[in-house]
């Protein structure tokens, strides 16, 4: 509950599907998976499935998240699912969120060694989350709701954690279970996201200066689609871009020449690029991806060679960035940039 289930993970990370999410890294990469989204739909839709299919499914996975692991574990990925150990066909009950429970957990086995405190955020909140929805299964909405109170009764918690947890206590009681269950995913995946894209900053400073970019904080108040915008203006400072040489080599000409095609008025070229540089629109995480790719900055040798390095942990950040900008409403990210500035204090 403290995490997105499947069936949301695609859109709050702009990916058009959840096989993109989950098993292609180029779009061209769906002819060659499609086997493997087939058993990913089988699964989704309740079908039979046999283990050899289900293995292969996950084996594509861990070959997108974790390309340098070249053993490959199906037994964990049984276990977790609680598969059986014969070879008859099976139906996944749940699979969405199984399977959510599955990608996190696989996720923060295989962040840098340098994400620690990421990985221990996401281990706690895939364990809160499996202990709510046990909660939820067992006893219903008022167990919850009294599992929720006590979570915010913890001494870790803070005064906006608290208040936030006692809302969506509410929420259960009232029976908008559906509400309060969107609203926990986001604020989980919201505190995820701040960590994970400050936690290294060297200074107290610099972290809650990197919140209130995340957030677009201004006076106390925030506007979360900005969260891509401020990562364009962070990508544009590192490459030294003009700003709107940056949105057409990125987005209206991508991995082109840019100077044979001046002929053409640049304010119609940059109309929806210019949206995403506002925070008036979020683009798809493949369209985000293919600008970070196109960008060609006039470094020298050395520095281009560390760009070049850099380019996989922008696009892996840039997952973040996009739950940040497209989990939530306004009124929920200013209780979790409170919340984030509060823990790094």
């Amino acid at each position: 509950m403290l995490l997105p289930d499947l069936d949301v993970l695609p859109g709050w990370t702009g990916h058009t599907s959840l096989g993109a999410l989950l098993l292609d890294k180029e779009p061209h990469d769906r002819e060659a998976h499609a086997t493997e989204h087939k058993v990913l739909k089988d699964l989704r839709t309740g079908r039979s499935v046999s283990l050899l299919r289900i293995r292969k499914l996950f084996k594509a996975v861990s070959c997108k998240w974790s390309p340098g692991d070249n053993v490959f574990r199906s037994d964990i990925y049984d276990q977790s699912l609680g598969l059986p150990q014969d070879e008859a066909p099976i139906i996944v009950d749940d699979f969405d969120k199984q399977g959510a429970f599955l990608f996190w957990n696989y996720l923060a086995k295989n962040l840098p060694a340098k994400r620690g405190a990421t990985r221990s955020l996401l281990d706690g909140l895939v364990q809160r989350s499996m202990y709510l929805h046990k909660v939820y299964h067992d006893r219903g909405n008022h167990s919850v709701a009294l599992a929720l109170s006590d979570i915010g009764q913890h001494p870790s918690a803070g005064i906006s954690q608290r208040h936030f947890l006692g809302e969506m206590a509410e929420l259960f009681k009232v029976g908008k279970e559906n509400v309060a269950r969107v609203e926990l995913a986001a604020f989980g995946v919201l505190l995820l996201s701040a960590v994970f894209l400050h936690e290294n900053e060297d200074s107290v400073e610099a972290s809650r200066a990197g919140l209130d970019r995340l957030f677009a904080a201004d006076l106390g108040r925030v506007d979360p689609m900005r969260a891509f915008s401020h990562w364009l203006e962070q990508l544009r400072a590192r490459t030294g871009y003009a700003t709107d040489r940056l949105l057409l080599d990125g987005f209206v000409f991508p991995k082109e020449k840019t100077g044979t095609h001046m002929d053409t008025d640049p304010k119609n070229l940059l109309r929806n690029p210019r949206r995403y540089r506002n925070g008036d629109q979020v683009p798809s995480f493949e369209a985000a991806k293919g600008c970070l790719r196109s960008l060609r900055p006039d470094f020298d040798k050395q520095e281009i060679d560390k760009w070049n390095v850099e380019l996989e942990q922008r696009e892996f950040g840039l997952i973040f960035v996009l739950l940040a900008a497209n989990s939530v409403s306004g009124a929920l990210v200013t209780r979790v940039w409170r919340n984030s500035k509060a823990a790094v204090r």
